[in-house]
């Protein structure tokens, strides 16, 4: 018995060359009208962003940055009574990548030094009888410990801020990409302006899916 087909050969071969014909045949943007605004809504630009690469680099920068700063502290807080100069030299020595096994012993000798003062603080204030001496001494490292404190104290605020000023460096950075996504669509496409979806009230081009795949991949 022969086998009838439904639909007749003719739109049946129609239908199977517009199936090959799909991915290739893909219709093509559609012009631009120049009476209507184009938008892109950036806020779901940004949220397509953070599904991808671009936003773990800028997560992973505010992290280093982050570790670093927190490093920092704790070594100046390690070495809160040395002098300036040990300070300066201290720092200089956690921000480099390999510390030699010289440097990293200098610090330990430099944390040594601030935790004698405060074992010598700590010895001093049990002693039950303490000669004058020994209670001028407790005096002067009350001063240095209160001393340490507020330097500290400083330190860090200005860490905090220069924590802050990085973060919204960043964000300005991650910004320019952004918008370096939207003039590559609008210069694609010969559009001379192009507005945030929320600066117009109706209506509208949208090109925000034509952004989203000019992000960085």
């Amino acid at each position: 018995m022969a086998f009838r087909t439904r639909f007749p050969l003719g739109v049946m071969a129609l239908a199977l060359s517009a199936a090959a014909c799909a991915p290739a045949c893909a219709a093509p943007p559609k012009p631009f009208d120049p009476s209507a605004p184009a938008i892109v809504n950036l806020d779901k630009v940004l949220a397509e962003f953070r599904k991808g690469p671009g936003w773990v680099k800028y997560q992973r920068r505010m992290a280093e940055e982050n570790r670093s700063m927190s490093t920092e502290m704790q070594t100046l807080q390690s070495v809160r009574y040395s002098t300036d100069a040990e300070k300066a030299e201290a720092l200089a020595i956690v921000r480099k990548e390999k510390p030699s096994e010289q440097e990293q012993n200098r610090l330990k000798d430099l944390a040594k030094k601030s935790q004698g003062v405060d074992d010598e603080f700590t010895a001093l204030s049990q002693k039950t009888a303490a000669t004058e001496s020994e209670t001028k001494r407790i005096a002067e490292i009350g001063a240095m410990r209160s001393q340490a404190v507020q330097w500290l104290q400083r330190e860090e605020l200005k860490r905090r801020e220069q924590l802050m000023k990085f973060e919204q460096q960043l964000g300005a950075d991650m910004e320019d990409e952004l918008l370096k996504a939207v003039e590559k669509v609008a210069k694609d496409r010969k559009i001379a302006h192009v507005y945030s979806h929320k600066a117009v009230l109706y209506g509208g081009q949208d090109l925000t899916d034509e952004v989203i795949k000019k992000l960085p991949k």
